[in-house]
């Protein structure tokens, strides 16, 4: 055969390949890129819910988290009563709830002495249980019998009428504003009494992380909370907050304590 049909044959040949393809040869796949999925971490403030006892209750978690470092329960004056209960000997918060089937729940209470004795004034089914005053420009009394009401104390207080009240500082919010203006860095657990601007009592702890007051009078005076005014209680190992309703968390006292506030049914 000649060089010029040889040369015609490769052409031939390689043709026939390129049609064919080569081998077993797979079809080319189509590439499908995935975006990744975007997470969102969109902060719901907490909000007030109902409890199966008939008070309110809401998670305290710092700003932006989800975390529960603590909770306030909302208690309405019409259909619970209010004490402060004293003992000759101290308790835990969750010995003290135990004292009667009546209570629906307990939180610590005022500053105590060494002697167990009250620190500063406290009232007790109308009777003063001492005569100590803690300074005036710097506390407030949370009145819980009649009509509960935090009260300045830097105006004139007459404890005429009082059926259960008892004094503390420092005072964390007034008429919606928090009152601290400086950061002392001590940091504790903490315990807080308030008036919802409802009128409801309110109890609360913060006992899952340590705040300073000042830390606490900000958080306390967010949006959701509803606060109009806030007074700190005795905190620490003291803290300690129990309800009826075993839905919610329980918040129990380091130590034992000799006083505590007190909540009942009024049909009880």
């Amino acid at each position: 055969m000649s060089p010029r049909p040889r040369f015609y044959a490769f052409f031939v040949v390689l043709f026939l390949l390129s049609v064919t393809g080569l081998g077993c040869q797979n079809p080319p796949i189509e590439t499908i890129t995935h975006l990744p999925t975007q997470e969102t971490n969109e902060y719901y403030p907490p909000k007030w819910q109902p409890s199966e006892q008939g008070f309110e209750s809401i998670l305290i978690t710092n700003e932006g988290s989800t975390s529960t470092i603590g909770a306030m329960y909302a208690f309405d004056p019409t259909i619970f009563r209010f004490a402060i209960e004293v003992a000759s000997t101290s308790k835990s918060v969750a010995e003290w709830m135990n004292t009667s089937s009546s209570l629906i729940a307990v939180m610590n209470g005022a500053y105590f002495r060494e002697d167990d004795s009250p620190a500063g004034l406290l009232i007790h089914e109308g009777l003063p249980q001492n005569a100590r005053r803690f300074d005036a420009d710097k506390s407030a009394v949370i009145r819980l019998d009649p009509e509960p009401a935090i009260i300045d104390t830097n105006t004139e207080y007459s404890i005429e009428g009082t059926l259960e009240a008892a004094q503390s500082y420092p005072p964390l919010i007034y008429d919606g504003h928090f009152v601290i203006t400086e950061d002392t860095g001590k940091m504790a657990r903490r315990s807080f009494v308030g008036i919802r601007d409802d009128g409801f009592l309110v109890l609360g702890v913060i006992a899952k992380q340590e705040l300073s007051l000042y830390e606490l009078s900000q958080l306390l005076n967010r949006e959701e909370y509803r606060l109009n005014s806030a007074l700190n209680m005795d905190g620490g190992s003291s803290t300690g907050l129990f309800t009826r309703d075993q839905n919610l968390p329980l918040f129990n006292s380091v130590l034992p304590i000799p006083n505590v506030i007190s909540v009942y049914k009024k049909s009880d």
